[in-house]
């Protein structure tokens, strides 16, 4: 017996009408063969304009056109197309249940300028869906809709609205238009898929699980949140925004790559995915953003709106962190930020409560406000620049490695916060006032026209103040030192209340140098041993320290109202005008150890309205001063009492106030002379002491303002006519 063999021949049908599909009426056979007059499997459909197919059992064909014409369901029925599926002319799938399966195992193509319309039923394409016109999906109850590749071409837009399941087993590529609507999810399975495309994709709720891995070449926006057990990669130059309160919660989660970014945006306050990122953005028009765990950005963060908190992780940020708004908040003892650029605030808050940010750069501040708190926040800079923010440093630390700035329109409040500078504090603008905590500088720099507040702060500068504006200081409490004192012609030394300083270096005095109140004890222990005190205009110290080894020359106009003191030296040096005011009489406020006033052409000035004072002996064998002036005012009180020899080598200026020798010698050298005096303003013999005139050569006459305790007695021409002058000749008066 021969086999039989039965054959069936694939046939292409097109719609003749409106019907049925499984009526032989309702369609044209117009190539090829079929045995029943109407498509099967192996059968190629179009739908023709104008036509609408009512599918009410199971259909099937194998490549499907439409050309404007619409498919029904009649009950829960499945079309299932084995080859590929076009889109001609805009057409429409009709239906309403999860069980009215629309399915494709190749692909599907929406020409340009044609919509294909699909309603709330199921779609699935198992191959490439290419869309160069509209493909329009409406639905609702969660309807499911399956993708192999999917891409939306230049024109090409596809909307998606409906709370349906999408499911993506490809790749997703968009360079026209993708629209989708609230609550819709979007589930993507690919174990090596991407998403990409030069237009933005945005999507409510994403989902990657295992075994998905997805990489996001493209511009990705997701409204609500992204979870899922696989993994997620933002590849180079892809963008990802994530919106509102998530959960982001993708268990493998890595944007490391150059120059992709994520951006958070929208409301809420979710938690960041932790792992690496290249360059992290949060512009969330309100609530915070924080992070779960430790992690690296490793290119910029930037803020533009939102708050970021950051609590007990470590961040690590390789260039610069940006606030351009909103505020940055690190905010628990555990929480550390590692910058490796600079840490820019144009705009915003920087609100520093807790922890450690390290900025290997600047810290550069050129808006918005700043603020320190937290006895054991920290800010570590390599250098620090102020520029139109108010700043208030309550308490921790902020130093700088290098230089700190302070330039226009900064409003510096410290009222606890530690400051430093390893290189120079320079306030070029702005204000500032420090109540309290302290400042370190390797030099500070004030600038002509502005004024620094030191108050109940703790001062340590290593280096040299130097003024072209005004440092004023308002507090006795807080400890005081510096290294030299520069006070140029517009400068101004300010001191209010009764304040101790230690000085390591010179002072020199061009401008305004006001040392004390003019009341209580204002000491300033010098401790250079090579140390000078000089410029242009004079200065008042109202209380001197100065111990061994330290050594100091005035070299200027050096007032002294109370004490000068200590174990080490003071020398008025040839140019000096040292004027001692303050109240020795008793001996114990003008002790300094070694005291100097023999160079040629420095005076020393006795001054003190309201009390006697004691002609000190110096450091030289003869007690040797050079220029002498007396000004201690009128009145049997007011007198310079002798308590040891002393010698005068220029000018001793009686203006006002007595010498009174005691048992001591007022010895005048050859070179001197006397000048001043008149009938209550002389030199007092008034027990065995008596005045010494020394010669070098005869003739000459001199001037020897003298008298007792009552009377005044001057010899007005003395002159040493002639003789033989032996070794140190002299005249005792």
């Amino acid at each position: 017996m021969l086999p039989f063999f039965h054959s069936i021949a694939q046939g292409v049908f097109v719609s003749a009408n409106s019907g049925n599909w499984n009526t032989s009426s309702t369609w044209t056979l117009v190539s090829g063969s079929d045995a029943n007059g109407r498509p099967d499997a192996d059968d190629d459909v179009t739908i023709q304009s104008g036509h609408n197919i009512t599918v009410s059992r199971a259909e099937a064909c194998n490549n499907f056109t439409f050309n404007n014409g619409s498919i029904s369901y009649s009950g829960n029925r499945t079309i299932s197309v084995g080859g590929n599926v076009v889109v001609s002319a805009t057409s429409t799938i009709n239906g309403f249940s999860n069980t009215q399966v629309f399915q494709v195992a190749g692909s599907l193509t929406v020409n340009a300028g044609v919509t294909l319309n699909v309603a709330a039923n199921k779609f699935d394409i198992a191959g490439a869906t290419t869309v160069n016109g509209t493909l329009a999906i409406s639905g609702y109850g969660a309807k499911p809709r399956d993708f192999g590749n999917l891409t939306i071409n230049v024109g090409g837009t596809m909307t998606v609205v409906g709370q349906d399941l999408y499911t993506f087993n490809g790749n997703v590529t968009n360079n026209g238009t993708f629209t989708a609507n609230d609550q819709t999810e979007f589930r993507f399975t690919s174990a090596s898929g991407s998403i990409g495309g030069a237009n933005p994709m945005s999507m409510y709720k994403v989902v990657f699980n295992a075994p998905a891995n997805y990489t996001n070449n493209g511009n990705l926006t997701v409204r609500n949140n992204m979870s899922g057990t696989g993994s997620f990669t933002n590849g180079a130059g892809g963008f990802l925004e994530l919106q509102n309160t998530g959960p982001f919660t993708v268990s493998t989660f890595d944007a490391s790559a150059v120059g992709n970014t994520i951006t958070y945006t929208g409301f809420g306050n979710p938690t960041s995915f932790s792992g690496n990122y290249y360059n992290l953005i949060l512009n969330k028009s309100s609530g915070a953003l924080s992070f779960g765990a430790s992690l690296s950005v490793l290119n910029d963060l930037t803020i533009q709106n939102g708050i970021l908190q950051v609590n007990a992780v470590t961040l690590t940020v390789g260039n610069n962190v940006n606030v351009n708004g909103g505020e940055l908040t690190p905010d628990n003892a555990s929480a550390i930020v590692n910058i490796g650029g600079n840490l820019n605030i144009s705009a915003g808050e920087y609100d520093h409560n807790n922890g450690d940010v390290n900025i290997t750069g600047a810290l550069s501040v050129t808006g918005g406000n700043f603020f320190l708190n937290g006895v054991s926040s920290t800010i570590d800079a390599g250098s620090v620049s102020l520029q139109n923010v108010a700043l208030t440093l309550s308490q921790g630390s902020l130093s700088s490695a290098s230089s700190f700035n302070l330039e226009t329109g900064a409003a510096l409040t410290a009222n606890g916060a530690a400051l430093g500078a390893s290189g120079n504090f320079n306030m070029n603008g702005g204000t500032a006032n420090f109540t309290g905590g302290s400042l370190t500088a390797g030099a500070v720099n004030i600038a002509s026209g502005l004024e620094i507040f030191i108050n109940a702060v703790n001062m340590s500068v290593s280096g040299q103040v130097t003024l072209e504006g005004t440092m004023t200081f308002n507090s006795t409490s807080g400890t005081k030192s510096v290294g030299s004192i520069l006070v140029n012609n517009t400068g101004n030394w300010n001191v209010t209340q009764p304040l101790n300083i230690t000085v390591s270096g010179n002072i020199t005095n061009n401008g305004t140098f006001t040392g004390d109140p003019g009341y209580g004890t204002s000491l300033y222990t010098l401790t250079n041993s090579s140390g000078t005190i000089g410029g242009t205009n004079s200065l008042s110290i109202r209380d001197i320290l100065i111990n061994a080894p330290a050594s100091y020359t005035n070299n200027g106009n050096l007032i002294v109202a109370s004490t000068l003191t200590g174990s080490g030296t003071f020398t008025n040096g040839a140019t000096g005008t040292f004027t001692y005011s303050g109240n020795n009489s008793g001996g114990s406020n003008f002790t300094i150890t070694n005291f100097n006033a023999s160079a040629v052409g420095n005076t020393v000035i006795y001054a003190g309205t309201t009390h006697s004072q004691r002609w000190r002996a110096t450091s030289s064998a003869n007690n040797d001063y050079y220029n002498v002036t007396v000004n201690m005012g009128t009145g049997d009180y007011q007198r310079l009492q002798l308590f040891n020899n002393v010698r005068v080598n220029g000018t001793l200026n009686i203006l006002e106030g007595d010498p009174l020798l005691n048992g001591f010698n007022l010895e005048l050298a050859t070179t001197a002379n006397v000048t001043g005096s008149d009938a209550t303003d002389y030199i007092r013999i008034n027990g065995s002491g008596i005045v010494r005139q020394y010669y070098s050569t005869t003739g000459g006459s001199v001037f020897i303002p003298i008298g007792d305790n009552t009377n005044y007695s001057p010899i007005h021409d003395f002159t040493l006519i002639s003789g033989t002058l032996g070794a140190d000749p002299y005249v005792d008066f």
